[in-house]
């Protein structure tokens, strides 16, 4: 049976839409492609608050920049300012990522070495390498994302906990 592809009006005054999300992937084209469409004027809550704490600046702030001053030979991924307000990305020189996420999830941290739909993944990440990172740095990549219950004291926490576990298997892989 021949395929019928069904088309659906996105006119968004006539449905009364005020917010619109499409994911570009659902409609055959390329995945971390989307769209997003709010109504002027509409006035939403932030997905993610905190900030009173490091000078009103957000929590992910704290992370980016005392993670690469605690810990040397570190490097934050992606853009200095224009990224997600609740993602954090870095390479740490001189490990695999593996132990690192073994003993954060022993201290009770979630973290994660690769994207959110390639979590499991082996191999370096692909956005990674398609950035320019070699495949061996890649190794040594940690995604920490921060969601609406994350608190001041959590990233205080990834803070203490990190730097001398990194340091451990720098250590031990020397």
């Amino acid at each position: 049976m021949p395929c019928r592809h069904r088309h659906l009006p996105l006119a968004v005054d006539d449905l009364g839409v005020d917010a619109l999300a499409l994911s570009g992937h659902k409609f055959y084209g390329p995945k971390g492609v989307g769209v997003t469409f709010l109504r002027r004027g509409l006035d939403l809550l932030p997905m993610q608050t905190g900030g009173g704490h490091e000078g009103k600046r957000r929590a992910i702030h704290r992370l980016l920049q005392a993670i690469p001053q605690l810990i040397p030979d570190t490097r934050i991924t992606g853009h200095p300012q224009q990224r997600l307000s609740h993602h954090a990305s870095f390479l740490f020189a001189g490990i695999e990522i593996q132990g690192v996420l073994m003993g954060l999830d022993m201290a009770g941290i979630a973290a994660s070495s690769g994207s959110a739909c390639t979590s499991a993944a082996q191999s370096p990440s692909s956005v990674l390498t398609a950035m320019g990172v070699d495949p061996v740095a890649a190794a040594g990549h940690l995604r920490l994302t921060l969601g609406r219950s994350t608190t001041a004291a959590d990233i205080e926490r990834v803070l203490q906990v990190l730097p001398p576990l990194v340091q451990r298997l720098r250590s031990l892989s020397a």
